[in-house]
């Protein structure tokens, strides 16, 4: 195994844009596990980690370590592909699944960058915010801007324009005066 993997490509920062994703890849940064031990180990369904570790194992951060035959079923153990996943953005190197996920909303909005269409440059948007929340708040919070992303763009491609958006969310400590 690498000890390091670099996060270039869009499809590796789409799979890491998951905190189930980002979890599962935690885990097998650690030891090879087949989709059942994580299921037990994340108290999840096999078949939606399933999905998960696929989409994982499409976009290269994760393959099948080996296999082993148990009651005549292959059972297949996957692994990451390095010790660390690092964005390639400049924010660092970090292996906490909390810490992979911000890593990669900053390379995603660093890959981004790159890619924006300065003649439209005055209709990108940004917002940003200190706020005090409550766990509930921020539960909801959460859910509410997930569902608003995955519903955003579900029109087919040619309906209208790529637009990169990228929502992080999460606690800060208190600013030294």
């Amino acid at each position: 195994m690498k000890r390091a993997h670099h996060v270039r490509r869009p499809e590796e920062f789409k799979a890491l844009a998951d905190a189930r994703r980002i979890k599962v890849l935690g885990w097998l940064t650690r030891e090879a596990l087949t989709v059942t031990q994580l299921a037990e180990r994340l108290g999840e369904l096999p078949a939606t980690l399933h999905h998960h570790v696929k989409l994982l194992e499409k976009a290269g951060l994760v393959r099948i370590a080996h296999t082993r035959e148990k009651s005549g079923i292959l059972e297949k153990y996957y692994r990451a592909v390095a010790e660390r996943i690092v964005a390639d953005h400049g924010v660092g190197v970090l292996s906490e699944p909390t810490a992979i996920a911000l890593d990669a909303a900053a390379g995603a909005l660093h890959a981004g960058l790159e890619r924006l269409d300065k003649t439209r440059a005055d209709a990108a948007f940004t917002a940003m915010e200190e706020l005090r929340l409550t766990g509930e708040q921020v539960a909801d919070l959460a859910l509410r801007l997930r569902q608003v992303l995955e519903t955003a763009g579900t029109g087919k491609q040619e309906d209208g324009e790529e637009w990169l958006a990228v929502s992080p969310l999460y606690p800060v400590t208190a600013e030294v005066a």
